[in-house]
C-alpha cells in the first residue's frame, strides 16, 4: 500500500495551486493560469485552467488536486511539469463508474 507524505506550505485558491518558497517569502504557482475552466491536460500545469481546486494531497513525486468545480481529480508532476486528469470526466457532475476506469467515472464535487 502506498502511503502519502504530508505536503507542507501548499495552498489552493479559486483557480490556482501555490507553494510557499523555502525562504518563507516567495510564492510559487504550481498550477492554474488565472482563468476558471477545464483545460490543459498533458501540458504544463501553469497553463491549465482549474475551477475551485479545494483539496490537495501528494507524495514526493506528485500532487493530487480535487478540482472540485470541474468534478475531477488532477495529478501534477512537478519534475515533469505536467498535469493530467486521473479521475472524472471534466465538467460533468454525477456518481457513476465504481470499479470502472477512473477517467470514465463521473464525480460530484470531489
Amino acid at each position: 500500500m502506498r502511503r502519502f507524505k504530508p505536503i507542507v506550505n501548499l495552498a489552493v485558491g479559486l483557480i490556482c495551486v501555490w507553494t510557499l518558497g523555502a525562504n518563507g517569502q516567495t510564492i510559487n504557482n504550481h498550477a492554474g493560469n488565472g482563468v476558471r475552466g477545464f483545460s490543459g491536460d498533458n501540458g504544463h500545469p501553469n497553463f491549465a485552467n482549474l475551477n475551485f481546486p479545494a483539496g490537495i494531497h501528494g507524495d514526493s513525486t506528485s500532487i493530487y488536486v480535487a478540482d472540485t468545480g470541474n468534478h475531477v481529480i488532477r495529478k501534477i508532476t512537478p519534475m515533469a511539469d505536467t498535469i493530467v486528469t486521473v479521475a472524472g470526466t471534466g465538467g460533468v457532475a454525477g456518481y457513476s463508474g465504481n470499479l470502472g476506469i477512473a477517467t470514465s467515472a463521473t464525480l460530484n464535487s470531489p
